[in-house]
Parts: structure tokens; sequence; C-alpha cells
């Protein structure tokens, strides 16, 4: 069986982050050609990823998204609203991600409203 130290492990990580968020930054440029054009665009995916992470952000799904929105709204992460939110203890961060993003569909009027919302 392979042992890798701590330095070993730390670069197979960065390896596998690197990968994720150059297979995120293809698939981006392949639906939206007009991103591809915008400038920092990979390096502002790899921050954002970095971010997500420390944010606790694990599933890849949920980094994804993340990650699509860093490209259309640049370091919107950093908004103090929107980082105190993420931020939010007590809660898991796949959950809180998932609750900004219902609320911000709520408020862009991505979502239709049920009965009981329009009485």
């Amino acid at each position: 069986m392979i042992e890798l130290d701590a330095t070993q492990l730390a670069q197979l990580h960065a390896g596998e982050q690197e990968d994720f968020v150059r297979r995120v930054h293809v698939d981006l440029v392949r639906k939206f050609p007009e991103i591809a054009s915008k400038p920092g665009l990979a390096e502002r995916l790899q921050e954002a990823n970095r971010h997500a992470l420390e944010l606790g952000l694990s599933e890849s799904g949920v980094r994804t998204q993340f990650l699509h929105q860093a490209a259309w709204a640049p370091g919107f992460y950093l908004a103090p609203a929107v980082n105190a939110w993420l931020s939010k203890p007590g809660v898991p961060a796949e959950q809180r991600w998932k609750d900004f993003m219902a609320l911000l569909g709520h408020k862009l009027g991505l979502h239709e409203q049920s009965d009981e919302e329009e009485s």
C-alpha cells in the first residue's frame, strides 16, 4: 500500500482542485462561449473554488454552482451580506448555499409562487 506524507497529500489535493476548476472552466466556455473573453476568468474560478472550500462547500455540484455564480458575478461571495450568510455558524455549508440560491431565485422572480404565497 502506498503511503503519502502530508506534503504529498497536499499536492494531490491541490492537483484535484486544479482539475476540478479546469473542468468547470471548460464547461462554462462550452455552454457560454461569450464568457471566454472575460479577462482573468480562470484565476477568478480558482479563487472562488478556494473560498468555497474555506466555507466548507465540499459537494462538487454545489461548488460547480458557486463557480458558475463567480463567473458571472465576480467576487459576489465577498459582499458583506453574502459572506455573512455563507459563513453563518450552526448550519451545514451546503444547506447555507442552497438556501442562498433559493432566496436569490425568489428575489429575482425565478420561482413560481404557490397558491399559499399568493393569498
